[in-house]
């Protein structure tokens, strides 16, 4: 005559084929009371069952680190993930580069820089709709930073020389540090420094960026090369005399002995203080009256620069014959 049910949470039912929904997971007793008409001590008899509510398994993913170099090994480990019915049976990574593994405990490398999306798949082998379940984490593969140092250049003694690494990038972060070195002892920081140096010389000039990570791809140096200038040396030659009136009274003036140090090509000018003038290391000069005559000499390398001249001067006298 009845067919009263009790499903272990509070809820109740009747009925031969009774449905019922479970709320939460865990292990419940269902009993049964069956009641006949007969209202006898024997006419009522219960019978019960364990009901296991599947609580999905909960993955959780630990990593040696979320940031790493290519080529590094990481440590995937799923071993702490969560499973309240019993334990979980089956544990896929999919490592978002297109390469998958099996196991609590997996380490892997990544071949390039990159963002990858890892998932964890877990599943506790109970076979109902709820028995697997996946967590994902975001793993940056780091790219090595590009330092730009400037162009080589030229400068002179004493100037105050900018130095920019704006050109410098980091393509997947921000760059955090700049350090100079001048190639003389010294030394700075900052994407752009100014120093002056205190001898002539080629210096390298290094540049060393680093991004935020401070890994051991995420710094890349570039060297510049900075030549201090060294002036060029005139030499006009001793002081001179010479006639004017004669067919071959033309003087020769020499700068053969002019030099410089760092073996730049020179160019020669000379200013005869006549009113003209010539080029050349060896000109020839024949003046048309007579008198006292500055001649000064002008010796310039390529570099353009002001220390980049220097001149010299002689005293030629010039009589009537």
């Amino acid at each position: 005559t009845a067919f009263l049910w009790s499903f272990g949470d509070g809820a109740t039912g009747e009925g031969v084929v009774i449905g019922h929904a479970f709320d939460e997971p865990g292990r419940y007793t269902a009993t049964l009371e069956v009641v006949d008409n007969v209202r006898l001590e024997n006419s009522t008899v219960v019978d019960g069952l364990t009901i296991t509510v599947n609580a999905s398994p909960q993955p959780l993913i630990r990593v040696s680190a979320t940031v790493v170099c290519a080529e590094q090994p990481v440590l995937f480990d799923a071993s702490g993930s969560l499973d309240v019915d019993g334990g979980i049976s089956d544990f896929r990574w999919d490592f978002g580069d297109g390469t998958s593994a099996v196991g609590a405990e997996i380490s892997h490398a990544y071949d390039r820089p990159g963002l990858y999306q890892v998932t964890l798949a877990v599943d506790d082998g109970s076979g109902v709709g709820n028995s697997g379940s996946e967590s994902s984490l975001e793993m940056t593969v780091n790219k090595e930073p590009v330092a730009d140092a400037g162009p080589d250049r030229i400068v002179c003694l004493g100037d105050d020389v900018s130095f920019d690494g704006s050109a410098s990038v980091d393509t997947d972060g921000s760059l955090a540090q700049f350090r100079w070195s001048f190639g003389d002892g010294a030394q700075a920081q900052g994407r752009q420094v100014s120093h002056v140096f205190e001898s002539h010389g080629d210096f390298d000039i290094v540049l060393e960026v680093g991004d935020e990570h401070g890994l051991g791809c995420s710094s890349d140096s570039d060297t510049a090369t900075t030549r201090v200038n060294t002036p060029p040396v005139a030499v006009a030659g001793p002081d001179r005399q010479g006639f004017v009136g004669g067919a071959h009274d033309a003087l020769r003036f020499d700068a053969l002995a002019s030099s410089d140090a760092d073996g730049d090509p020179l160019t020669f000018v000379w200013d005869f203080g006549d009113g003209t003038t010539g080029s050349g290391a060896t000109v020839y000069h024949q003046y048309d009256r007579p008198g006292r005559f500055t001649v000064r000499l002008s010796v310039s390398d390529p570099t353009g620069l002001a220390c980049g001249t220097t001149t010299d001067e002689v005293s030629v006298v010039i009589s009537e014959r």
